[in-house]
């Protein structure tokens, strides 16, 4: 079962307001998106610092549209990364992942370029945490990645990196096994000392007091990035249950299955569970 996908389509929205199109030199005229887009990928071919490309796409990303995020997390900021503006890509990915609590998929390339911009930053610690935020959110099938960058993390921070590598792995293989009826199941300790989870991303969850599908699906995704697991567990149970087609049905059964992923720190429980769920 895929969960956490984005299904793509054409925006036409045309913006009008000078604050929102891509560039202070562009005229007060309607622009279309595409325009704009090819201004910013043109400034970003540019030699860096790309300062001009950096101010176009804050503008951009005010305008709220899909599609621009979208850009944001495949092509943008990984073009900015490639020319070492490590600061604003850290920036940017955190602001962007509270406004779009609902883009499962967005926010797990945001919350990976900020991992990668921390470590190019010289701040190990930070982005081991920002990588554990990874892990306990992203989707079952995107585990892997999250492990990778969790390893990359100890090989910078940690004082024995090849030791904690080595454990490391040794705790997630024997955790990915399917439990055993009646004995808890087994952790990860290296990931179970990192103590990731963000007060902003829990004062945006409890910012939202809705019961639909949408309101309960949100706060549960930040409760999970605030390292809240329990609590995001309720709201996708009560999303589960409130759901109202099968494609909500199936998303909510992956966010669960994320939930249990993170209070374990290991994917055995969680694989146990997503085949009981049918997926």
């Amino acid at each position: 079962m895929r969960t956490g996908t984005a299904a793509a389509f054409v925006v036409t929205l045309l913006l009008a307001a000078p604050g929102i199109a891509a560039g202070a030199n562009l005229p007060p005229a309607k622009v279309s998106l595409q325009q704009a887009f090819r201004r910013i990928d043109a400034e970003l071919a540019s030699p860096p610092p790309a300062r001009k490309a950096e101010l176009d796409i804050r503008n951009m990303v005010k305008g709220h549209s899909f599609q621009c995020r979208f850009l944001l997390a495949s092509r943008w900021l990984p073009a900015l990364m490639l020319k070492k503006q490590y600061p604003f890509v850290a920036q940017l990915s955190k602001r962007e992942i509270l406004v779009i609590p609902h883009r499962t998929r967005i926010i797990q390339q945001l919350l990976a370029l900020r991992v990668e911009a921390l470590l190019g930053m010289g701040k190990p610690k930070k982005a081991m945490v920002c990588a554990k935020e990874l892990f306990n959110f992203c989707t079952m099938r995107d585990t892997a990645r999250a492990l990778a960058l969790v390893a990359r993390c100890l090989a910078s921070a940690a004082p024995d990196a090849a030791g904690a590598i080595r454990r490391f792995k040794r705790e997630e293989i024997a955790g990915a096994a399917l439990p055993i009826s009646g004995y808890p199941a087994l952790g990860c300790p290296i990931l179970a000392a990192v103590k990731a989870g963000d007060g902003a991303y829990a004062r945006r969850a409890w910012g939202i007091t809705g019961q639909s599908y949408s309101d309960l699906f949100d706060r549960g995704n930040l409760l999970l990035l605030a390292g809240r697991p329990r609590e995001a567990m309720a709201c996708f149970n009560a999303a589960y249950l409130v759901a109202g087609n099968y494609g909500q049905v199936v998303r909510a059964a992956g966010r669960i299955a994320a939930c249990i992923k993170a209070e374990d720190g290991t994917i055995g429980r969680a694989n146990a569970w997503a085949r009981g769920a049918g997926q």
